[in-house]
C-alpha cells in the first residue's frame, strides 16, 4: 500500500512538478540539472508526505522491520523504474523530462518514506 500512495505521488510529481519547475531547473549543465531536479523532488516529497500524513496517520506496513527493508528497497526499484521510463521514452522518440532519471526518483522516494516512516504513529 505504502509503495502504491509513493508511486501515486510521484506520478503527481512528474504531472504538475515539471511544468511548475520547467524555466527554473533546467540547464545547460546535466550535473546541475540532476542536482536541482532532486532538489526539487525533495521538496515535493516533504509536501506530499506531510499531506499523507494527515489523510494516513498511522503506519501503512505493521511491522518495523518491514519498514526499514521498504525504506531501503522502495526508493531504488522507483528510481530504476523512472529510469526505464526515461530511457524507453527516448527510444519512442519522445523526450523524457528532468525526473525519468533515477536520482530525482530515488530522493523523492526516499524523502517521502523517511518522513512517513519517522512521523508516522
Amino acid at each position: 500500500m505504502e509503495f502504491l500512495i509513493e508511486l501515486l505521488f510521484e506520478l503527481l510529481l512528474q504531472i504538475f512538478g515539471d511544468a511548475i519547475l520547467d524555466g527554473l531547473m533546467r540547464s545547460r549543465s546535466p550535473v546541475a540539472s540532476t542536482v536541482g531536479n532532486s532538489m526539487a523532488a525533495c521538496l515535493f516529497a516533504l509536501i506530499l508526505a506531510g499531506i499523507s500524513l494527515v489523510i494516513f496517520p498511522g503506519h501503512l506496513i505493521e511491522d518495523k522491520e518491514l519498514r526499514i527493508a521498504a525504506l531501503i528497497v522502495l526508493p531504488i526499484v522507483n528510481g530504476i523504474l523512472m529510469a526505464m521510463i526515461g530511457r524507453h521514452l527516448i527510444r519512442i522518440g519522445r523526450k523524457r523530462s528532468g525526473y525519468e532519471h533515477f536520482f530525482p526518483a530515488f530522493a523523492f522516494s526516499f524523502v517521502f518514506g523517511a518522513i512517513r516512516f519517522s512521523a508516522a504513529r
